[in-house]
């Protein structure tokens, strides 16, 4: 299939085509991008998909979703296990419908997005690519502990629960700091705790430091 339009990006900061096309495989994947007339030259029984002005470019990445955070919905209690999958799917369909195919996802309940994506692996659901933590971490009482995040305290409490959610599948880390206020929840000793661990088997960490 070839598919074209007024503009194409190609995403390496530099290439820019105008009246483009980029030809695709049966598996959707990118065999060429160029001209238009090029590549239907090229390609002379690929039917062509004309999308007129549009702009072809690649895949958007989003880098901070959380696809199961049901907490702003009015009936609350009826998220069971069941409900949030499919609510976290509706999300990574509507991030689809948007261009994104790649997402990070900074923290929903436990085990929700390593199954969603192994979902996907499987062909079973259509979903972006996904990069996710476990659920957060934060201190007891601290920002986001009545939304599921899990609540650790001291340098080596914080290293045992950062190994067990690598452990479980997490790709990366995500550390709560703040809340409505200025002054961090987490000490320095902490924070440096959870980078130094996180970091030390070659991970990253992202940290929630806004109010």
């Amino acid at each position: 299939m070839i598919y074209s339009g007024k503009h194409l990006v190609t995403g390496d900061g530099k290439t820019y085509i105008q009246d483009a096309a980029m030809c695709v495989d049966a598996e959707g994947l990118i065999l060429e991008v160029g001209k238009t007339e090029d590549l239907q030259a090229k390609y002379p029984d690929e039917p062509v998909k004309d999308y007129g002005d549009a702009t072809l470019l690649p895949g958007l990445f989003d880098m901070h979703v959380h696809f199961g955070y049901y907490y702003s919905q009015p009936d609350q209690q009826e998220f069971d296990d069941y409900m949030l999958a499919y609510y976290a799917l509706q999300q990574a369909k509507l991030a689809l419908s948007l261009g994104i195919t790649t997402i990070r996802d900074l923290s929903s309940p436990h085990n929700l997005l390593k199954k969603l994506r192994i979902a996907g692996e499987k062909g079973y659901v259509t979903v972006p690519r996904i990069i996710h933590t476990d659920t957060g971490i934060c201190m007891t009482g601290g920002h986001g502990h009545d939304d599921g995040i899990v609540e650790v305290d001291g340098e080596w409490a914080i290293r045992k629960e950062i190994r067990k959610q690598l452990r479980d599948g997490a790709d990366w880390i995500k550390i709560l700091t703040s809340g409505r206020q200025s002054i961090p929840e987490y000490t320095q000793e902490e924070l440096n705790a959870a980078v130094d661990e996180t970091h030390r088997v070659g991970r990253k960490c992202a940290v929630h430091a806004g109010l």
